[in-house]
């Protein structure tokens, strides 16, 4: 048995117009009056911002951060956990400027995903070089030792931007962290 379906496929130009103007649209919360900035005005203000505002959100919504996994009903917890998702994009956003400051400032690099020098990676990237660092702790009769494994050269290079106390955490010589001001 043979089925076949004869038609014509025909462009519906109001429903693609009413599709196109939806998906136009997205909405701005702003403290500004009416009288300081007109709409368009603070449409095109956020349009010139920089775009680390949205980064870090996209950051909070990555499946790394498991926020997705997360269900609070009350609205003080949601707020308790907006709250310190922003402290976190807050730290996030400091511990990668300061790096692109100290990369710059040494005139230094690192290899990104695509194995191509730069000065500013993201912190997520920086993360992922370091993961497979790992503390093991042995116990040999009463003594345990705390050995950290899996420090290459670059990890050990890109520790050292963060300074002493981070290279003493990982118990590398403080003396070896890169000095800048």
């Amino acid at each position: 048995m043979v089925y076949r379906i004869k038609g014509i496929a025909k462009e519906q130009q109001a429903v693609k117009q009413k599709a196109i103007k939806q998906s136009s649209c997205f909405v701005i919360g702003t403290t500004i009056s009416k009288n300081e900035l007109s709409d368009a005005d603070v449409i095109k203000a956020y349009k010139n911002q920089s775009n680390t505002v949205e980064k870090g959100f996209r950051f909070l919504k990555d499946p790394l951060m498991f926020t997705s996994s997360l269900f609070v009903k009350k609205p003080e917890r949601i707020m308790g956990l907006l709250m310190v998702m922003k402290l976190a994009l807050l730290v996030y956003a400091v511990a990668q400027r300061r790096l692109h400051k100290v990369l710059e400032l040494l005139q230094e690099t690192v290899p990104n995903q695509i194995r191509k020098e730069t000065s500013k990676p993201t912190l997520r990237w920086i993360f992922q070089l370091l993961d497979g660092i790992e503390l093991v702790k042995m116990h040999v009769e009463k003594t345990v030792h705390t050995v950290v494994s899996g420090l290459t050269v670059l990890r050990q290079r890109i520790l050292s931007y963060f300074g002493s106390n981070v290279m003493k955490i990982y118990g590398l010589d403080p003396e070896s962290a890169l000095t800048y001001p």
